[in-house]
């Protein structure tokens, strides 16, 4: 109650702030779908926003909030074309998710003097998080299949589950459609990575704003220290 009574009417900036990010990652869905077919923000937006509740509120995480964005527009495109550009926008989202838990990580060794095994950790996760953008952006390239790669592997020995093995070209069709992506469609890159970019920037916006209202001297609140916050979030 207290720090609701701190934050006071920001709280209202605070909820739209959260509602563009949404929002942003909405439209860059849309950039990610298949043409012809065509989403709107106004259908891909409460697709995310209920999607992403429903993984926040239950342990099934991505199990369940990737299908029900799917479902969610299936009067709009067909469940492939759905789950293709579902798959495509998370791959740009991931690829900026590394990126910022990577400046946090230099930011934070290299602004303040940290304990050696503090230190040690975040080398290694940067180094982690170096090793995990170069496969992102391998896989964005289209130049490998590790699905496709994997069920062979597995059938080969005998250990793929049957219902992979009956889906086996429709899940090869997608995964052609979701790594290849970006040589067909060169132009859209760019803007998708910029609105991902965007929906960090608002992310460290609504955490500067939230902690600057919780905070009893605001002065002391950084831009910095909002993006170390959203980085290590």
């Amino acid at each position: 109650v207290e720090g609701f009574q701190r934050v006071g009417t920001a709280f209202v900036l605070i909820l739209v702030l959260s509602g563009l990010r949404f929002a942003l990652r909405a439209w860059a869905w849309v950039l990610c779908t298949e043409p012809p077919h065509a989403l709107r923000v106004r259908d891909t937006f409460p697709a995310l926003v209920s999607g992403d509740a429903l993984g926040n509120l239950t342990p099934l995480g991505l199990f369940v909030s990737e299908p029900t964005k799917a479902a969610y527009v299936r009067d709009r495109v067909s469940l492939m074309n759905a789950l293709s550009g579902i798959a495509v926008e998370n791959l740009f989202y991931v690829l900026t998710v590394a990126a910022v838990i990577a400046g946090g990580t230099l930011a934070l060794l290299a602004i303040f003097d940290v304990p050696a095994v503090l230190r040690v950790m975040s080398l290694l996760a940067l180094a982690g998080m170096v090793v995990f953008l170069a496969v992102t952006l391998l896989l964005v390239s289209g130049r490998v299949r590790p699905l496709g790669w994997l069920l062979g592997w597995l059938e080969r020995r005998r250990l793929a589950p049957a219902a992979a093995v009956r889906r086996t070209g429709k899940l090869q069709t997608l995964e052609e459609r979701v790594y290849t992506f970006a040589r067909r469609h060169p132009s859209r890159p760019l803007p998708i990575l910029l609105l991902e970019f965007g929906y960090h920037a608002l992310g460290v916006a609504e955490t500067w704003l939230t902690v600057a209202m919780l905070l009893p001297d605001s002065g002391s609140v950084t831009v910095l220290g909002a993006f170390l916050l959203e980085s290590n979030n």
